[in-house]
C-alpha cells in the first residue's frame, strides 16, 4: 500500500515547489485525528477565521497539518502559523485545496497512517460561527467510514469536499488508495471539481465503505422550505423598516422596496425549483438554514464576498449567528471584501456596508427551535 502514497508523493516533487517543516506528535492518543487544512494566504500571515478554525482544531484533538496553496511572503508566513499548526507545507500555487490534501498525503502518509480519523478541510469556510461540539458528536456516533457536512445532487451526488473526514477503514482502503495514485493534479478548475470532489466521492460510493452526512440534503430542503413563512415575515418586517439586525443599516431606504421584490421572487423561484428536484448549492442557497437549524458551524466565502448566485438572505447574517463569533468574522471580513461597485449593492458585504454597522452587536435574535445533528 505504501507504493501508492509514493507514487503520489513523486509527481507532485516532480511537478511542484514546495517547502515543509515540523512534526506530528507521537504516541496514540496524541495521532487520534490528523486534521489537513488548505488554505491560500499570501500575506505571510493567518485570517482571524484561519486561526480560530486552528484552535478549534486543536481544542478538539487533532494533529495539523497546515498547507498554504503559495510560497509568496513564506518566512513571515512560518513565523506566524508555527504556533498553530504541528507540521506546515508550503507550495507553488495551481491545483486548489485537492492538490494540497492530495500531496500532503503523499508526503506524509507513512507518518499518519497509524490515527483514526483523517480531516480534510479548505478556507472557503469562515468560522466557527458556532460551537461545533454537536458536529464533533455527530460525527462519532454517525459510524460512516467517508463524513461529510454536507452533500450536493449539482453536476453528479457528491459529499461537498470543503470539510470531509475518513476513518481508518477509507484511509486504508484500497479504494482511497488506488483514487490517491491516480489522481493528476490538475490545473483548470472545471478539471479539479471533475477529478477532485466529483471524482473523489464516486470512488469511494463505488466500494464497500458507508459513506454519511452531518445535514442529509433532502432533511435540509424540507427544513428551507418550511422556513417560508418565517423568511416572508422578515421581508415584511424589512418593508415596513422594522427588520432585525443588520439588514436595516445595510439597505437603504430608497432601494428597500425594490430589494424586498427582487428578494420574494428570487425566494419563490428557488422554492418552486427545489419542489420540482431541482439542485442547488447547499453551502449557498441553504445557509440560514444549516446554522440555525443543523448546528452548522461555518459560512461560506464567497457567499459573503461575493454571493455568485444573488442570495438576497445575506443582509440577515449578524441576526442569523449571533454576536458570539462577531470580532473575529468581522476581522476576517475586513481582509476578504471589497469596495462596493458602481451604483452599490446589498446583495454581497462591501468595505462600506461593513463599515455602516453599529460598533456593538445587535442583540441577538431570540432562539428558534434546532433539528438534532444528523448522523
Amino acid at each position: 500500500a505504501d507504493v501508492l502514497p509514493a507514487s503520489t508523493m513523486a509527481r507532485f516533487i516532480a511537478t511542484h515547489e514546495f517547502h515543509s517543516e515540523g512534526t506530528l506528535p507521537t504516541g496514540r492518543k496524541a495521532m487520534r485525528g490528523v486534521a489537513l487544512y488548505a488554505i491560500y494566504s499570501a500575506s505571510g500571515g493567518l485570517s482571524a477565521s484561519h486561526r480560530a478554525i486552528l484552535r478549534d482544531l486543536r481544542a478538539s484533538g487533532h494533529a495539523i497539518i497546515l498547507i498554504n496553496s503559495t510560497l509568496a511572503e513564506g518566512r513571515a508566513f512560518l513565523a506566524a502559523a508555527r504556533p498553530f499548526a504541528d507540521i506546515i507545507v508550503l507550495r507553488a500555487n495551481g491545483g486548489r485545496d485537492f492538490a494540497s490534501w492530495m500531496a500532503a498525503v503523499g508526503l506524509f502518509y507513512g507518518d499518519i497512517s497509524g490515527a483514526e480519523h483523517w480531516l480534510f478541510l479548505n478556507d472557503s469556510l469562515l468560522g466557527p460561527v458556532c460551537d461545533t461540539a454537536p458536529l464533533w458528536r455527530a460525527f462519532h456516533a454517525s459510524g460512516a467510514d467517508v463524513w461529510a457536512l454536507t452533500e450536493s445532487f449539482e453536476q453528479d451526488h457528491h459529499l461537498q469536499s470543503s470539510f470531509f473526514i475518513l476513518r481508518r477503514a477509507a484511509f486504508q482502503s484500497a479504494a482511497f488508495l488506488r483514487y490517491l495514485s491516480a489522481y493528476g493534479f490538475p490545473e483548470e478548475r472545471i478539471e479539479i471539481v471533475r477529478q477532485g470532489e466529483i471524482g473523489f466521492s464516486a470512488a469511494l460510493k463505488n466500494s464497500p465503505l458507508k459513506l454519511g452526512v452531518m445535514v442529509p440534503h433532502h432533511k435540509l430542503v424540507a427544513a428551507w422550505l418550511a422556513e417560508a413563512p418565517a423568511r416572508q415575515a422578515w421581508l415584511d418586517a424589512l418593508a415596513e423598516g422594522d427588520a432585525p439586525g443588520m439588514a436595516a443599516t445595510l439597505i437603504p431606504d430608497q432601494t428597500r422596496a425594490a430589494f424586498v421584490r427582487f428578494a420574494e421572487t428570487w425566494l419563490r423561484r428557488i422554492e418552486e425549483a427545489v419542489r420540482r428536484g431541482e439542485a442547488r448549492n447547499p453551502q449557498h442557497h441553504f445557509w440560514d438554514t444549516l446554522i440555525a437549524r443543523f448546528f452548522y458551524p461555518f459560512v461560506k466565502r464567497d457567499l459573503l464576498a461575493f454571493n455568485p448566485t444573488y442570495v438576497p438572505t445575506v443582509p440577515r447574517l449578524f441576526e442569523i449567528i449571533g454576536p458570539a463569533f462577531r470580532p473575529d468574522l468581522m476581522e476576517t471580513l475586513a481582509t476578504l471584501v471589497g469596495p462596493a461597485p458602481a451604483g452599490g449593492t446589498v446583495l454581497r458585504l462591501s468595505r462600506e456596508s461593513l463599515g455602516a454597522l453599529p460598533a456593538t452587536p445587535a442583540p441577538k435574535a431570540p432562539a428558534r427551535r434546532r433539528e438534532r445533528a444528523y448522523a
